[in-house]
């Protein structure tokens, strides 16, 4: 309890590093998923806007996006499949009119070995304004996902500060407006009884803005969604990447805990990497990729540092995948000294064997009509040695090839198969492979 949890979802974040809880929901105005994941050294999904539904009631900010905290990015993404479909009488699916929101999905999410698809969008200053144990961590990420193919691509965002106070001008005029009820409801000195003094020094702040600010920050914004959706199209950006706070979590000052603590200048540090998917309404991921020693502490401990993925609007799937890339060869977690472990979190395991060889194994895999179906890159493709000329033809899924598996010399034709390009009821399965033919395929739960 010595350091700052990081916003007002930092029980969920907390909960989740603790080991007490698998997922917990959290909601992001202003980084108030991703600073606590950062800080705690969990995995922190900000949806996109309106992404993950929360009620019409609650929309009367622009700037906030609900999300997931997780220990695990499978446990964030699965999580997310969960929460984000809506239907088509939803408010924020009404707000796109036709149809509603792009489909849900979590294409390549397990395709992690290859990312020649991958570019990066990486702003140098932007990136290095932060403390240097942070910059080397985060650049090693980088340099992890560049081994695996990715292109880092430098790009320059102008106006950030401006963008920031139209932030900031939004953000807490509309936080503002959304308690201005508790806040006037009395009209006397009790009309703030039941909110922090934190909580009430942001509402007056956010009262105190003005219609021309709020418009003028409306104009910023627009000039924003326009540059930075060009930016993605002309260089063909996958994902914007960067610290996702520039420091680890700082100490509490004495009596915060007691009374609270409104510390404009801290707030305004945290938010300098945050702010932009808030902002744009753009979907970010906060993933842990290192520790830094805490020089302020005389416990000679080391704080989480978290790296963050910002995709094009409607790519939570791309920034999920990232971060996944990062999670399986590259991230080094390690649990707090109190971790209760109330459970022993297990993975489901899909493994197919032939001729005493294990032909395909992984734990991300898609069950169609009693069909196990392996993501193409987790098959050897030592034992699948050629398509043969097989083929057949399912109504709704679309055309089957066939492949011969050989192990040690032995052949076992037409016993594999993917569909190259299905149809759209089961694009689930694309780029992905069964078996039959006496290849014994089974599912078992593993520990973590």
């Amino acid at each position: 309890p010595s350091h700052y949890p990081g916003g007002s979802s930092s029980g969920s974040a907390y909960a989740v590093a603790a080991g007490v809880v698998p997922v917990a929901v959290g909601f992001d105005g202003g980084g108030s998923i991703r600073i606590p994941a950062a800080f705690s050294g969990c995995i922190g999904l900000a949806a996109g806007f309106g992404r993950i539904s929360f009620g019409k009631e609650h929309a009367s900010s622009t700037m906030v996006k609900a999300g997931v905290l997780a220990s695990t990015v499978r446990d964030a993404a699965l999580s997310y499949a969960l929460l984000a479909p809506t239907s088509r009488n939803d408010f924020f699916s009404n707000l796109y009119g036709g149809d509603g929101l792009p489909a849900v999905h979590l294409d390549k999410f397990a395709q992690t070995k290859d990312l020649s698809d991958v570019r990066l969008g990486v702003f140098p200053a932007h990136f290095q304004d932060a403390e240097p144990q942070v910059v080397a961590a985060c650049e090693q990420a980088v340099a992890h996902l560049e081994a695996l193919g990715a292109t880092v691509v430098n790009i320059s965002i102008p106006h950030m500060h401006w963008l920031a106070m139209a932030h900031g001008l939004k953000i807490s005029s509309e936080f503002a407006l959304l308690f201005d009820g508790p806040y006037y409801a009395y009209n006397g000195h009790n009309a703030t009884t039941h909110l922090g003094s934190n909580t009430r020094v942001t509402i007056g702040i956010g009262s105190s803005v003005s219609a021309l600010e709020a418009i003028a920050a409306d104009r910023l914004r627009r000039w924003a969604f326009e540059y930075v959706e060009g930016l993605f199209a002309s260089e063909s950006l996958t994902a914007i990447v960067s610290p996702t706070v520039g420091f680890t979590a700082p100490e509490l000052h004495p009596g915060t805990l007691e009374s609270g603590r409104s510390d404009t200048t801290l707030v305004m540090k945290m938010l300098r990497h945050i702010f932009l998917a808030n902002l744009l309404g753009l979907p970010a991921l906060s993933v842990p990729v290192g520790y830094a020693a805490d020089n302020s502490s005389a416990e000679n401990v080391e704080l989480p540092i978290g790296f963050q993925i910002i995709g094009r609007q409607w790519d939570e799937a791309a920034v999920l995948r990232l971060g996944r890339v990062l999670e399986e060869g590259h991230t080094v977690r390690r649990s707090p000294k109190e971790f209760p472990n109330l459970f022993r979190a297990k993975k489901k395991i899909a493994k197919a064997k032939w001729n005493g060889a294990i032909v395909a194994e992984s734990e991300l895999f898609e069950e169609v009509e009693g069909n196990v179906y392996f993501p193409i890159e987790k098959v050897n493709t030592d034992y699948i040695k050629q398509e043969t000329d097989h083929t057949t033809v399912c109504p709704w899924k679309g055309t089957a090839n066939y492949y011969t598996i050989e192990v040690d010399g032995e052949k076992n034709e037409n016993a594999a198969w993917t569909y190259h390009e299905p149809k759209e009821a089961a694009r689930n399965i694309k780029d992905h492979v069964a078996f039959w033919a006496g290849v014994e395929v089974t599912t078992t739960l593993e520990d973590y």
